[in-house]
């Protein structure tokens, strides 16, 4: 089964870009714009969560500039999170007043603590986190929805 896996995992970027540059240039993405984002709210799909209260309103403050991206929200749990990471765009579309882009993220949180999130997080009080994102801008002003494994959130986005 290993050796399926590991055969998959390499020969994928062959199969679908017809080389492995192709699909490295593809995953690099290009830079996302220079944005502030204030807000969150999420909607968790595990409704077997072990914590019944979970946190719904994120109170997020974001900045990316260039590739990098940081910020600060109240994680499931209710405590105080923070990371640090990059932001690529895999995708994205102009028409005149209108910007939608669709990339990833990767970085490293913190704020969970006695395995709330990964196991890793009973180990290490900093553990990585990687994103999915789609945005709509209009005149700079816009919404974004994330997903990170069984959540999904949108919160407000100013491109500067």
């Amino acid at each position: 089964m290993y050796k399926f896996i590991f055969t998959f995992l390499l020969g994928f970027p062959l199969l679908a870009f017809g080389n492995a540059n192709r699909f490295w240039t593809f995953l690099k993405g290009t830079t996302p714009n220079n944005a502030l984002e204030l807000g969150m709210w999420s909607y968790h799909l595990n409704y077997t969560h072990p914590f019944k209260d979970v946190n719904y309103k994120g109170d997020l403050i974001a900045f990316s500039y260039k590739s990098l991206y940081l910020g600060t929200f109240r994680n499931s749990f209710y405590n105080r999170s923070y990371f640090v990471g990059i932001r690529r765009n895999l995708w994205q579309r102009h028409d005149k007043s209108w910007l939608l882009q669709a990339g990833y993220g990767l970085g490293i949180v913190s704020g969970y603590k006695d395995g709330q999130s990964m196991v890793i997080s009973k180990y290490s009080p900093i553990i990585p986190a990687a994103f999915g994102y789609f945005d709509v801008t209009y005149h700079h002003f816009g919404i974004e929805l994330k997903t990170i494994i069984d959540v999904f959130s949108i919160g407000f986005k100013i491109d500067l």
